[in-house]
């Protein structure tokens, strides 16, 4: 037949009548049967029938270059492309295969030792440790660390899909990817999101890798949660708590860049109404204070217990948050709903250069709770030496 009169393509439609009658190899010539091939697709059998009927007219080398566009329908499974290449090896005596076939023959063994694994553990986390050899959660996560370390990518998706990466520390109930996020471990995190982790789980707290990550890993790891799957606005169940609002609790600046930059609210809270701002300051992360404030996070927002940034600073001893907030306008006689001041916090807790500071600034030293306590008396109330002796100093009435 000639070359000139064929339609290839309606040909390559028609190619399994062709297969069925036998007829493909006494219809067509060589380059013509090489152009139907390249643009038809057979599954294994049939292309197990070309082959035969190729290898009845032509010599392994002349039926080579006819057959290799041919596209193969079937899933490139490795049972059906041991199949694919055993046929060639067979029927085209082509030695070099033999390597390739080894090969997948052992991905193949290697494929069904892991479905057993997996059958056998019911990826219970409990099983997978026992089956490890390991006894506690710590143990694991060190196993990971030096997978990790070792790069052994193929020994990590295994221990995943064994459900190793499952287990949970006894005291937060962690899996090893959120215990990676919160050790900081961003290299792990991605190979245990990579090798097929339980991405979506949540600690005790209803917290996942992404909140955990906000607050404690670095920015990269964050971007990656989030590419990955991991909502930027997930929130934890228990408190309330979003990446944003522990991104600032943590005081890491780059990673509350990048969650305002992808539209995280600057303004949100937890259930405590402990806002972005708030949690900062509560935290003496002076940078990330700077930061909101510099982008119009809300400074008169407060707590459920009405304390603002600069209260809750004093309450923790941060002295460097307390002179910047009432540099830009705080009020160092802020006070909470029971009517605890700054000053009246900081002597509470103990914390001397607060107080100082806070007396310096023109701090109100007789101000008193609704119950009636000044600030030496919570100090005495909570044995703060040296707090009481520098109230005294300044004329406090330890009576």
């Amino acid at each position: 037949m000639s070359n000139l009169n064929l339609d290839f393509q309606a040909s390559a439609q028609n190619i399994q009548e062709y297969i069925d009658n036998e007829t493909l190899f006494d219809l067509f010539e060589a380059d013509a049967l090489q152009e139907i091939l390249d643009l038809s697709s057979l599954n294994v059998t049939e292309f197990q029938n070309v082959v035969k009927l190729g290898c009845d007219k032509y010599k392994s080398r002349e039926l080579y270059p006819i057959i290799k566009g041919v596209n193969i329908s079937d899933q490139p499974v490795p049972k059906n492309a041991i199949l694919l290449l055993q046929i060639i090896r067979k029927k085209l005596h082509i030695k070099a295969l033999d390597l390739a076939i080894t090969c997948l023959e052992n991905s193949q063994t290697l494929s069904n030792q892991i479905n057993q694994i997996k059958l056998q553990l019911n990826s219970n986390p409990e099983s997978a440790m026992k089956a490890f050899g390991f006894t506690d959660f710590e143990s694991v996560y060190k196993h990971f660390e030096t997978l990790c370390d070792k790069d052994d990518i193929t020994a990590i998706r295994l221990c995943c899909i064994a459900g190793l990466s499952e287990v949970r520390d006894p005291e937060y109930g962690r899996t090893i990817l959120i215990y990676s996020a919160y050790k900081g471990n961003g290299k792990l995190v991605r190979y245990l999101v990579e090798g097929g982790c339980n991405l979506n789980a949540v600690n005790n707290n209803g917290n996942n890798a992404v909140i955990i990550a906000a607050g404690f890993s670095d920015v990269e790891t964050v971007k990656f949660l989030i590419e990955s799957g991991l909502d930027k606005n997930s929130r934890g169940e228990k408190f309330g708590y979003y990446p944003i609002t522990n991104a600032c609790w943590g005081g890491n600046v780059d990673i509350i860049k990048y969650l305002l930059s992808i539209g995280c609210d600057i303004n949100s809270v937890n259930y405590d109404q402990d806002s972005c701002l708030l949690m900062a300051a509560s935290n003496g992360k002076l940078d990330a204070v700077k930061l909101l404030i510099s982008l119009g996070a809300d400074k008169n927002m407060k707590d459920k217990y009405d304390r603002n940034a600069i209260v809750l600073a004093s309450a923790n001893g941060h002295a460097e948050v307390i002179k910047y907030l009432h540099s830009i306008g705080f009020d160092v006689n802020s006070v909470s709903s029971d009517q605890y001041s700054c000053l009246l916090m900081a002597a509470s807790n103990g914390h001397l250069d607060a107080v100082k500071l806070l007396i310096s600034l023109g701090a109100d030293k007789n101000m008193k709770s609704k119950y009636g306590d000044d600030a030496i008396a919570l100090a005495s109330a909570n044995g703060h030496t040296e707090v009481i002796k520098y109230l005294h100093s300044i004329g406090s009435d330890v009576n």
